[in-house]
């Protein structure tokens, strides 16, 4: 019990929230590899997909689309990620700290 508050509240109202940030970070990071995994595994052992595409192209000597899909995988990857990082702006802004806001400068 620390100034009136238990053991819930200061981990609700105290750890979680200071631990918001990292565990966003994590979730991105997580979601980067997990696409790189799927799209691994579409080169290997799919038949259809953007991996297989890619593949595909690759072996049939086809660079405008074997580039055009790696495009497309940096494109969607890029995409995800503003997404995220957008709705994380929008429900999470109190515990998140930007990169244009006057705290911690002197």
């Amino acid at each position: 019990m620390c100034l009136g508050a238990g053991q819930a509240d200061i981990f609700f109202r105290i750890v979680v929230p200071s631990a918001w940030p990292f565990i966003v970070t994590g979730l991105r990071i997580a979601l980067g590899f997990a696409f790189m995994g799927v799209v691994a595994a579409e080169m290997i052992a799919a038949d259809e997909g953007v991996g297989f595409m890619i593949m595909q192209s690759r072996n049939m000597f086809l660079p405008a689309q074997m580039f055009a899909g790696i495009f497309l995988l940096g494109m969607i990857g890029v995409g995800t990620d503003r997404l995220i990082r957008f709705a994380l702006d929008r429900l999470m802004s109190r515990y998140m700290m930007t990169l244009n806001s006057d705290v911690g400068v002197t």
